[in-house]
C-alpha cells in the first residue's frame, strides 16, 4: 500500500508540474524563439505549432492530475 501511495503522489506532483509547463513557462515569444526543432518536422506555420502543443501538454496534465488523485484517495 504505501508503494501505491508513493507513486500516487509523484504523478499528482508531476500532473502538477506539468500544469505549470503548459501554463507558465510556454509562451508564444518563448516557443517560437527556442523550439525551432518542430519548423523541421511540421510544415505548419509556428503559431499553429504553439497551440497544438500547448493544447497537448495542457491536456495530458488534465488526464494526470484526476489519476493521480484517484490512487491517493484509494490508498488513504
Amino acid at each position: 500500500m504505501e508503494g501505491q501511495l508513493t507513486w500516487a503522489i509523484l504523478i499528482t506532483i508531476f500532473g502538477l508540474v506539468f500544469w505549470g509547463f503548459g501554463l507558465f513557462y510556454l509562451t508564444k515569444k518563448r516557443f517560437l524563439k527556442e523550439f525551432d526543432v518542430l519548423k523541421d518536422i511540421t510544415p505548419l506555420p509556428g503559431i499553429y505549432n504553439y497551440w497544438i502543443v500547448k493544447s497537448m501538454i495542457l491536456c495530458g496534465g488534465l488526464l494526470i492530475l484526476p489519476l493521480g488523485l484517484y490512487g491517493i484517495i484509494q490508498n488513504l
